[in-house]
């Protein structure tokens, strides 16, 4: 029941934070007449979680996880209060939103640390898959909240909506039981420098490293596109009319459930590797076709597929690690990896936003190039004798990989 109530809790809040910058880049597209604003608001939102993502693991390692979630849970809450008033000034909005980032940066990386507590070891990989399934239903609701109900009331009562479903988690998450596994060793209480020892292992778990390279360059166009271009594209290109962002970013969540769905099905006769490596061609091909297309449903559709590709990518990555590396490690991990995997969305945001305001190069040629990178970008992975042998590891073979093979990681 705690392993239910956990994702349910998780997927409220990852919702809620959608939703707010959903509306908030919407409607700063609506006020400005350039894509700067935008850009600006997007690359501060993720700056803020790229600074806080390694305390927030050290902090999930080190103290009771419960005790982290609810703090950031009661804060997003207020947060969420305060975008009610602020949202309609970009100083005050850039603040407020980097605050939902910060506090969404510790509820984001825990539940690979938080699941292998909820379940058993022959449930796991199939737990994580279900969860990450559901989380990819944040960026629909998210957008069906926050694009609908602008559409049908405006603004301000989609962050009411936002501000609700962070309560609603809130609450849901009191029930979560999470089992304790004692107290955190002595070694582990050194203060600040504990913040980077993610880093410091994930530099030595060179499958891990790998997987970031590929994952950077697909962040740098990603989600600028999702962002950025396509709220500007709506506008300029589209009357004006929310209802294609929501087709559009419908159409990437739709592709990253069945994607998710298809992953776990896939999971008992194609292994992590080829996974990985058909995730990564539906990603790059999706956004090559999104470019090119003439026909709106054509570049939604090429959206469904790059977020098939999303989840077919991820996952394999996720319920691996949720084997191989051990519990009082996982938090900070994962941080890392998130950390460098979106490190490339701020400067990504940063370029998309200025070319479009300086018309200085075809923005579909750039994305066209980019979706090419992303493909090419596989072989990070493919060319790593031990990404290949690890992703193509069974689960039981998994326990205790790393430690075993990676030990210096984790001392």
């Amino acid at each position: 029941m705690s392993y239910y109530l956990y994702i349910l809790s998780h997927l409220a809040s990852i919702v809620a934070f959608r939703c707010a910058t959903i509306v908030t880049i919407w409607a700063f597209v609506q006020s400005t007449a350039g894509a700067e604003s935008v850009g600006i608001l997007v690359a501060s939102m993720w700056i803020a979680n790229i600074l806080f993502l390694p305390a927030s693991g050290y902090l999930l390692d080190k103290y009771p996880k419960k005790t982290i979630i609810l703090v950031s849970s009661i804060f997003s809450v207020i947060a969420s209060i305060t975008l009610l008033k602020a949202y309609d000034t970009l100083i005050a909005c850039i603040v407020t939103i980097s605050f939902l980032a910060v506090f969404n940066s510790a509820i984001s990386s825990a539940p690979n640390a938080i699941i292998p507590r909820l379940v058993s070891k022959e449930r796991l990989t199939k737990a994580i898959g279900i969860s990450s399934t559901l989380n990819s239903l944040q960026v629909i609701i998210g957008v069906v909240i926050g694009g609908g109900v602008i559409y049908a009331i405006g603004v301000h009562s989609s962050l009411v909506v936002t501000a609700v479903l962070y309560a609603t988690s809130l609450v849901l998450f009191l029930f979560v039981q999470i089992p304790s596994t004692g107290p955190v060793k002595s070694s582990e209480d050194q203060g600040a420098l504990r913040m980077i020892a993610g880093f410091r292992s994930l530099k030595i778990l060179k499958p891990e490293v790998m997987f970031c390279c590929s994952a950077m360059v697909g962040n740098f166009v990603l989600t600028p596109l999702i962002s950025i271009i396509v709220p500007i594209y709506v506008q300029q290109a589209l009357g004006n009319n929310i209802e294609y962002v929501v087709l559009f970013e419908s159409a990437i969540a739709v592709g990253m459930i069945v994607g998710g769905m298809t992953s776990v099905k896939i999971s008992s006769w194609m292994d992590r590797y080829h996974q990985v490596l058909l995730g990564g061609v539906f990603i790059g091909i999706g956004v090559i076709c999104f470019a090119w297309a003439e026909l709106i449903y054509f570049k939604a559709f090429a959206l469904f597929i790059s977020g098939l590709g999303l989840t077919m990518k991820g996952i394999p990555f996720s319920s691996l690690r949720g084997h191989a590396v051990p519990h009082d490690y996982k938090a900070r991990i994962e941080s890392a990896i998130f950390s460098l995997c979106i490190l490339t969305i701020p400067i990504g945001s940063f370029v998309f936003s200025y070319a479009i305001d300086l018309d200085i190069i075809s923005i579909d040629a750039l994305v066209m190039f980019m979706g090419v990178l992303i493909i090419l970008s596989l072989s990070f992975i493919t060319q790593s004798r031990e990404s290949v042998r690890v992703l193509r590891t069974t689960d039981n073979e998994l326990e205790h990989y790393y430690t075993t093979h990676y030990p210096e990681a984790f001392k």
